[in-house]
């Protein structure tokens, strides 16, 4: 199935997305990397022998997710933002199933042909779910894993899965409700206005995406327990995507080295935690030198 509605809503949302390229705050270089399951877009920010760092964002997006919080992530990383294949980027448009093995085969392809022996993952959502999927099978290649609401650690709720599809009938206005919820049912506020311009664009994207709808695999307690790696873990109080209380008692279960940060009257909607993501890598990295 084509991820997108039509040609020309691919041209439209691929053409914002160059255009908000344009803007990325820190210096910077773009790279297509060939893998196995076709050709990969990462931009590569920070000090070229930095610690290396790889961010996977979420579902129904791409790597501007990251603009708000790669100034501070790249001080003292060499940071990756890669572009998930099937989702609406610039990397290649494959969309196998969860349980194919291709992400965690792809994420190797990838930091083979990146000369990365090992890194930090920062993972986003679905991001979250590739980076732990990944991070289980090849323990070895993972420094520090960074979770941000990050989907398989609990059902995905019946509830959402609704308001996603009825919001499909009402247009415009049905996909503002939706983001709405998203962001813990709270009103973009007039000066929240870089949010309300990445959201327009992720209402762009809306429009003529066409978003996975199979459920993600929640990890076993035994996939869990083999990571041995440093965790941080963020969640808002008011996820109406995934159970938050659920998915931090499992992972916390499984990995007790697991830092938990609960971010009060916040929803699946989380941004602007790189200061705190970048604060955390610097410091595990330094405690795991020592």
């Amino acid at each position: 199935m084509n991820i997108w509605k039509s040609p020309q809503g691919q041209d439209r949302v691929l053409t914002r997305y160059e255009e908000i390229l344009q803007a990325w705050p820190v210096a910077h270089e773009r790279k297509y990397v060939e893998t196995s399951q076709g050709r990969t877009h990462v931009i590569v920010s920070g000090p070229v022998d930095a610690p290396p760092v790889l961010l996977l964002h979420g579902s129904t997006s791409n790597s501007f997710s990251w603009m708000g919080d790669i100034a501070e992530l790249a001080k003292a990383h060499r940071v990756y933002a890669v572009d998930l294949i099937g989702e609406p980027g610039l990397s290649f448009a494959n969309r196998a199933s969860y349980d194919s093995g291709v992400y965690e085969t792809w994420l190797h392809d990838l930091l083979d042909q990146l000369t990365i022996p090992a890194c930090s993952f920062v993972g986003l959502s679905l991001g979250g779910w590739m980076a732990l999927r990944f991070a289980q099978a090849f323990p070895n290649r993972v420094e520090q894993l960074v979770l941000i609401c990050p989907g398989g650690l609990a059902p995905t709720k019946s509830s959402f899965l609704v308001k996603a599809i009825l919001s499909t009938f009402f247009g415009a206005a049905g996909r503002r409700w939706l983001w709405q919820q998203i962001n813990g049912g709270k009103p973009i506020d007039a000066d929240q206005e870089k949010l309300k311009a990445a959201i327009e664009f992720s209402q762009l994207i809306s429009q003529y995406f066409r978003p996975r709808t199979a459920p993600l695999p929640v990890f076993t307690t035994q996939q869990l327990s083999r990571l041995q790696m440093p965790i941080q873990l963020f969640f808002g109080d008011r996820d109406c995507v995934l159970n938050a209380p659920s998915s931090v008692k499992h992972i916390s279960q499984a990995c007790p080295q697991t830092q938990v940060n609960w971010l009060p009257d916040t929803g699946h909607l989380i941004v602007g935690r790189g200061k705190e993501v970048a604060n955390f890598l610097v410091a595990r990295a330094a405690h795991c030198n020592f």
